[in-house]
């Protein structure tokens, strides 16, 4: 009785915490930072922690019915059935809840909109509906997405199509370069030219944001991408972490003033312009939590080799590439290197490995945009 007892005010204590932990997170944004970190580098580590204390709690469950019960087999059977029916009924209820709720879009369910537009659903619908044949198609993560065919016109005459993603890895592009393979067989022709960013220091890692791919991409996956991509999906059902976050969405949909961004028929974004307070303040959170800067000693093997696998795509439809470093805003990259001196030294690597290539392939150019002091120096090719 005692140990029960105990059993279940841990229960509770557990329950209450995590509820606070909740509320803490949808309400402030210094916390949601910290968790996103937290989990950001240590998402494996807190996924198996949160696993196994599910099944000890399963076990301690079961253990105390067991004990209570101290009975034949009858007896026991009917409390441990009871218990299964409103454990099964439970992870029904979250993952249907999960699953309307839709909180990172891997799902085709979306009533509760959050700030990032899932992209991903909407490059792969927007490009087979293209009424041109774009030259230009851009590849990259959401730093790109202000590259739009009304100005590619202006500049250069030539049409294009953004297929940049949120937080996109270099395996997306691969993928949705095949997709582009297949799409030109019946629909939208193989564009000239591919324009993709590359961020120094990136490696051949799967995205966390790949599952969000909609299922129509998934032939076109390597198969690690694939396998990590349903895992995620079927986790997701029964994810601590999302059933939290689905109620951070419900409050979000409530919000009067967004300014989130709206995706174009080009696949390029737009969005409110942002006062100088705003983008100061946005620049210093971004600068705090050192977001998308990775530090390396040499080019990654896995990365060079995802590389020559769109030079190879490229060169199989008499296509040019061009990879580029985007710009970073100059207080962003002073303060880069400020933490850091050895970034420099990596983004010395990975230039030099680009621009190695392009000496080598007549159809391969680099341009280096990450130094802000360089921008007027240099305009897009």
């Amino acid at each position: 009785m005692i140990l029960r007892r105990k059993f279940l005010l841990t229960i509770l204590s557990l329950l209450i915490l995590g509820a606070l932990v909740a509320v803490a997170y949808s309400r402030s944004e210094t916390v949601r930072e910290a968790v996103y970190q937290l989990w950001r580098t240590n998402s494996s580590k807190i996924d198996s922690l949160v696993q196994s204390a599910a099944l000890i709690g399963l076990a301690l469950v079961l253990g105390s019915i067991w004990l209570r019960k101290r009975g034949p087999t009858l007896e026991v059977k009917p409390a441990v059935r009871l218990w299964l029916i409103g454990f099964f009924a439970s992870m029904l209820i979250v993952g249907s809840f999960i699953v309307y709720i839709n909180p990172r879009d891997i799902y085709p369910t979306r009533f509760f909109p959050d700030r990032a537009p899932p992209s991903r659903h909407y490059k792969t619908e927007l490009y087979p509906q293209l009424d041109y044949a774009p030259d230009i198609v851009v590849f990259g993560s959401s730093r790109a997405w202000a590259l739009n065919d009304e100005h590619m016109q202006a500049a250069l005459g030539l049409r294009l199509f953004n297929a940049a993603v949120s937080s996109g890895s270099i395996l997306e592009d691969i993928t949705f370069a095949r997709f582009m393979e297949a799409t030109a067989a019946t629909t939208t022709p193989f564009p000239d030219v591919l324009l993709v960013e590359v961020t120094p220091g990136e490696v051949r890692d799967i995205s966390q944001q790949s599952s969000t791919w909609p299922p129509t991409i998934f032939p076109y996956m390597d198969r690690d991408m694939l396998a990590d991509a349903l895992h995620r999906r079927i986790t997701a059902v029964v994810s601590i972490a999302r059933f939290s976050e689905s109620f951070l969405i419900i409050r979000r949909s409530t919000d009067t003033d967004r300014d989130g961004y709206t995706i174009l028929p080009d696949g390029s974004a737009s969005r409110p312009l942002a006062s100088a307070s705003e983008l100061n303040a946005l620049i210093d959170t971004r600068i705090d939590i050192n977001r998308n800067v990775r530090w390396c000693d040499a080019v990654d093997p896995g990365f060079s080799n995802s590389i020559d696998t769109i030079i190879e795509t490229a060169d199989a439809h008499h296509s040019a590439v061009i990879f580029y470093f985007s710009p970073r805003d100059p207080r962003f990259f002073e303060e880069t290197m400020t933490q850091n001196p050895t970034y420099q030294g990596c983004a010395d690597a990975y230039s030099a490995y680009l621009d190695s290539l392009s000496q080598t392939h007549d159809n391969v150019f680099f341009v280096d945009y990450i130094d802000p002091n360089l921008l007027h120096l240099q305009s897009i090719p």
